[in-house]
């Protein structure tokens, strides 16, 4: 299966002229694990991929292309959830009802977007505010 978020994440890095060193510095990251995220060696937490999006003020969707990140959750062992940040909990644990939202009327998935939208705006300015 072709890793999206490998071929996206590099092309947006390359297409805002940043090397991985300096996306890394941004992320709190080494260069080398960008470098890993990029080949499709590696993937990072949902936290990780949230800030990427942040940084190239894209959506999620947009910056996976695909189920990736879900598809490693899936992988993910019972004991192994209280290792896990809220956050990747959630999803985790409502795969089946994020991957249904892209049935929902168009409406509806706009009302959800927002939603989102709202959250991870607030997100941004408690950020902005610390």
């Amino acid at each position: 299966m072709e890793n999206n978020f490998a071929n996206n994440l590099k092309h947006l890095r390359i297409q805002h002229d940043m090397t991985q060193e300096e996306l890394g510095k941004k992320l709190d990251k080494d260069y080398s694990t960008i470098g890993k995220w990029e080949n499709g060696t590696r993937s990072p937490v949902m936290e990780d991929v949230i800030k990427i999006a942040q940084i190239f003020n894209i959506s999620l969707e947009q910056l996976i292309g695909d189920n990736i990140i879900y598809d490693s959750l899936k992988e993910i062992k019972k004991e192994q959830l209280d290792d896990l940040s809220a956050l990747d909990n959630v999803l985790y644990s409502k795969k089946d009802k994020i991957d249904s939202v892209k049935n929902l009327p168009i409406e509806k998935q706009e009302i959800i977007a927002n939603a989102v939208k709202s959250v991870l705006d607030m997100i941004d300015d408690e950020n902005y505010n610390d």
